[in-house]
């Protein structure tokens, strides 16, 4: 249980976005749920820490009308509440020409070039064998290809320049990619910095040795976006991407022998440049912990820190505050030394705060939400600032009755399933308030994200609307039993 619980812990902090995390999440609270699976595939012990975890994050009505449906989840056992939350920059911002100093953060989005097709990387750096400009097409990005009129699926190559700012003597650069379906390879001035897999999760690369400092940059990304052979379908699948790649939901083919003939590959949400003196902070996460009995409210926040890897560097300073974001009230500040250290690392610091606002349900009141900033300083200068939007509540189940409760009061769930898309870069944050409107018009308090993790954007506008998320990790039915597929599955529940 406590290993399940920890690897769970580590997939709520990707920005499901993002990361996670990430998902990728926005601040919303969270609920482990352990599931009594009866898919015959799904059976294997070795698979059940992968599959027969999900995470119910409570923060809406599907265009597809589904029921609320819980449908695999027959038992819910309560473990933990959270908040995890999308980071939300403060420090400076440049654009794709990049002239502010770190710490900044610079939009890689925009106008790429893209060449579909299965090269390899000797063709995209060696002058005698690259391909001619005239192959290649422009390409937005965020986008997933299919919207941008490619009928592709496989392998596709993306590039495009830039210009980054003089980092000094002692800075540090991040290259953050929050999502990309479904493989990704990444070279920055023909070095490969490092790979990925899985289509949901935000991932980054520290690219300091990589990066030419007030010259010109070229990015590189080879995404591999397969089609599962039918004969895969519906126990041997392979890749884990929930509705997206499932016979009765996927983007066109569905029950064909065919196979899927509308491809969801592509760098679908944000790229970003970060940069910092000495080192780059991760977005925050925040964990709440609210007991109802006494009324103590108090909350755990966990940042990670990339540093040089072959040394380690000085403590810093950390200035960490809470301040009201959608109401008026206490600013809570908390300040203490911060062991850095070599490469990549992440801590944790807890914080009392005294009489803090509850988020709540829209119908149990109002959805307060803090903003959290963290700052590290040496010496009078900034070394890196995050921040991020939370909400502080407790959610509970009662083990005998299945009574929900929000900050111990009982809540009755009125839900539905929700797929927003079948393309998920083509919402945005407005589109996603205008189906919480019409959830919140139909009187729904709750929503499944069915079998996929959203767009970070998604959550953050259940955050802010008081509206709760019951969350699925996107590996449902039938799927392979190979060891190599059980790692794979591991380690994206736990990224």
């Amino acid at each position: 249980m406590v290993a399940q619980h920890a690897a769970l812990d580590g997939w709520l902090r990707a920005p499901l976005r993002g990361a996670r995390c990430a998902a990728p999440t926005a601040g919303v609270c969270a609920i482990y749920c352990h599931f009594l699976i009866s898919d015959t595939s799904l059976q294997s012990a070795a698979m059940l820490p992968a599959i027969a975890t999900m995470t119910a994050v409570l923060p809406p009505c599907s265009r597809f009308g589904f029921g609320f449906g819980f449908g695999l989840c027959l038992r819910l056992l309560l473990l933990l509440c959270l908040g995890v939350c999308p980071p939300l920059v403060r420090a400076a911002t440049a654009g794709p020409t990049g002239h502010c100093p770190p710490p900044c953060q610079q939009n890689l989005g925009g106008t790429w070039r893209f060449l579909p097709g299965n090269l390899t990387s000797t063709n995209q750096f060696d002058p005698n064998q690259r391909q001619p400009d005239l192959h290649w097409r422009a390409m937005r990005v965020p986008a997933n290809w299919h919207l941008e009129g490619v009928g592709h699926s496989g392998v596709a190559w993306y590039r495009r320049d830039f210009e980054a700012a003089d980092l000094g003597a002692m800075g540090r650069a991040l290259l953050e990619f929050r999502g990309v379906d479904y493989f990704a390879d990444v070279w920055v001035n023909g070095q490969h910095v490092g790979a990925h897999e899985g289509y949901f999760e935000a991932f980054a690369f520290d690219v300091t040795h990589a990066l030419r400092p007030g010259q010109r940059n070229e990015l590189v990304v080879r995404v591999d976006s397969p089609v599962e052979h039918p004969s895969a379908w519906s126990l041997r699948k392979r890749l884990i991407k929930g509705i997206f790649s499932h016979h009765d939901t996927r983007p066109g083919g569905a029950w064909s022998t065919r196979g899927q003939e509308q491809n969801t590959g592509g760098i679908w949400s944000d790229v970003t440049l970060r940069t910092g003196r000495r080192l780059v902070l991760d977005e925050p996460q925040v964990r709440s912990r609210v007991d109802t009995r006494s009324g103590q409210v108090a909350a755990t926040v966990t940042l990670g820190t990339w540093a040089d890897p072959r040394r380690p560097t000085p403590p810093a300073e950390l200035e960490l505050s809470f301040t009201p974001h959608n109401f008026s009230g206490r600013v809570y500040r908390e300040r203490r030394a911060w062991p850095v250290g070599a490469g990549h690392a992440r801590q944790s610091v807890d914080i009392a705060l005294p009489e803090a606002q509850l988020w709540w349900p829209a119908e149990m009141g109002q959805p307060h939400l803090y903003r959290v900033q963290a700052t590290l300083r040496s010496g009078g200068h900034v070394l890196d600032q995050r921040e991020t939007i939370a909400g502080l509540r407790e959610v509970r189940v009662d083990a005998v009755t299945q009574q929900w409760h929000v900050n111990g009061k009982r809540l009755f769930l009125r839900g539905t399933n929700y797929i927003p898309t079948q393309w998920l870069a083509d919402m945005d944050a407005e589109a996603y308030r205008r189906d919480i409107a019409l959830m919140r018009g139909a009187h729904i308090n709750t929503v499944r994200v069915h079998a996929h993790v959203g767009d970070h954007r998604w959550y953050r506008a259940c955050d802010e609307a008081g509206m709760l998320v019951w969350q699925d990790f996107p590996l449902q039915w039938g799927y392979t039993d190979s060891p190599e597929f059980q790692t794979e599955a591991q380690r994206q529940v736990a990224a």
